[in-house]
């Protein structure tokens, strides 16, 4: 009788977690070509991120999901209220973090 109410919610969270942990790689052609677009530009950011300290990316503007996928890939614990794209972040960007550190996303 509860079954939609009580496995749906449960059922999305996990197709959310398995979704953002798994990268989506089929849209590259060319590795070589230089691509000007959000995509890209959040790429060159966790390279550089990855190579040298833990920073905090600016991800105001940015769609929920992907916004979640970059901060849980840097080693960020992410808590998200509301749904659309990122209206707030608790951790100011450009700001050095630990990992498994906490930030809060507002989406609107």
């Amino acid at each position: 009788y509860y079954g939609a109410d009580v496995a749906g919610p449960v059922f999305k969270r996990i197709a959310q977690k398995i979704f953002t942990d798994s990268p989506s790689m089929n849209h590259v052609k060319n590795i070589d070509e230089k691509v000007i677009s959000e995509e890209n530009k959040y790429a060159e950011y966790y390279k550089k991120v990855v190579a040298e300290e833990l920073i905090v990316p600016n991800v105001k503007g940015m769609d929920g999901m992907d916004a979640v996928a970059l901060l849980e890939n840097l080693g960020l614990k992410v808590k998200v209220i509301g749904v659309g794209r990122v209206k707030k972040q608790s951790l100011t960007s450009g700001q050095a973090f630990n990992k498994n550190q906490t930030i809060i996303i507002e989406l609107s």
